[in-house]
């Protein structure tokens, strides 16, 4: 709980800020910045999705580009992308993979 001396700045504050003119934008500061999350998480699936959507892509043209299967498809790339064995970083770049 805030001391009352607290309180009594805070609502001296208020009452010294002037009111906005008739007819004016309520607020305007400029958007506060959002940076992006640290981890790269988004990247990582947007990177998933990429790979599914290229696979489901050939699988469409595999068919012979007949429309009606693009679910099928999808989770057939999907299942294929979930099914590969995950590369190490070492395995990628020529090393041995521990």
């Amino acid at each position: 709980m805030k001391p009352e001396s607290a309180i009594r700045n805070e609502n001296e504050a208020r009452a010294a800020t002037p009111a906005p003119a008739p007819g004016a934008v309520a607020s305007q500061r400029a958007p506060e910045k959002v940076s992006a999350p640290s981890t790269t998480l988004g990247d990582e699936r947007a990177s998933r999705y990429e790979k599914i959507r290229v696979r489901a892509y050939d699988l469409f043209l595999e068919r012979g580009s007949r429309e009606g299967g693009d679910v099928v498809d999808w989770l057939d790339a999907e299942q294929e992308f979930d099914a590969a064995p995950e590369k190490s970083y070492r395995a990628g770049a020529g090393g041995k993979s521990n």
